[in-house]
């Protein structure tokens, strides 16, 4: 057996565009005849900080290849969904499914601030007409093999981490969320519990949110994807009380 030091940055050409970009990777691998083990690796991500031990099975006659890695992840930024940014840190385990059968990411995400800052152009009461005459759920499009393979099991809670910061709202509040599906479908079930105090701009009139909350799935990688499923959940699932501001 031999025991090693590594240390990279990765060259941000050689990285996918969706993927954050790693540096300060350092790290100690054990090598034997039919596996690889993380003893412990450190690196930089998103303005955060990784940490991250496992094992990798190299293929053999009658032997799999499958994998573990165990991660964790402090005060990292990383959009997911495309519209918000998200900090936090997470307890994460990378399991393959053997022999090309992709792979699971389950574990636990801590939200310290998940913030959604952009203006929405489209006047709020055609698109919710438009929502709910359109009530086929809307899919994110296929991307690469890796994402329709990595499936997903992660809860994420966040207390007073939700922000919306723009022309038409001024909210916060708690998320308490799982994700499943996959990275390149990943479906969302759960609740979101608004703020009382916060307000919302509708059909030219301001309002103060008195209570606010929506549970049950939502889905989607972008906003007009997110604002779709909503037609279609059930009535005593979504439930706003507002207050006109004069």
């Amino acid at each position: 057996m031999s025991i090693g030091a590594v240390s990279s940055t990765p060259p941000a050409s050689e990285l996918p565009q969706k993927l954050l970009a790693v540096d300060n990777v350092t790290g100690t691998l054990s090598f034997n005849r039919d596996r690889i083990v993380i003893d412990e690796l450190h690196a930089r991500l998103g303005g955060g900080t990784v940490r991250a031990s496992g094992s990798f099975s190299l293929p053999g006659r009658g032997r799999e290849t499958d994998y573990r890695f165990e991660v964790a992840a402090d005060d990292i930024s990383l959009r997911f969904p495309e519209f918000l940014l998200n900090r936090g840190n997470a307890e994460l385990s990378v399991i393959s499914n053997g022999n090309g059968g992709g792979r699971q990411i389950v574990g636990q995400v801590n939200l310290q601030r998940s913030l959604y800052v952009e203006d929405i152009t489209v006047d709020p009461l055609l698109l919710l007409q438009r929502l709910i005459l359109q009530r086929q759920r809307l899919l994110a499009p296929e991307t690469d093999d890796f994402q329709s393979t990595t499936q997903l099991a992660i809860t994420v809670t966040g207390a007073d981490a939700l922000r919306v910061r723009n022309n038409l709202a001024n909210l916060s509040g708690d998320v308490a969320l799982t994700i499943r599906g996959s990275v390149a479908r990943p479906v969302v079930f759960g609740k979101v519990n608004v703020n009382p105090g916060g307000t919302l701009v509708f059909n030219d009139n301001k309002y103060e949110v008195l209570r606010g909350n929506l549970g049950t799935q939502l889905m989607g990688q972008s906003l007009e994807e997110f604002m779709a499923a909503i037609p279609e959940l059930p009535a005593d699932t979504a439930a706003w009380v507002f207050g006109e501001i004069a």
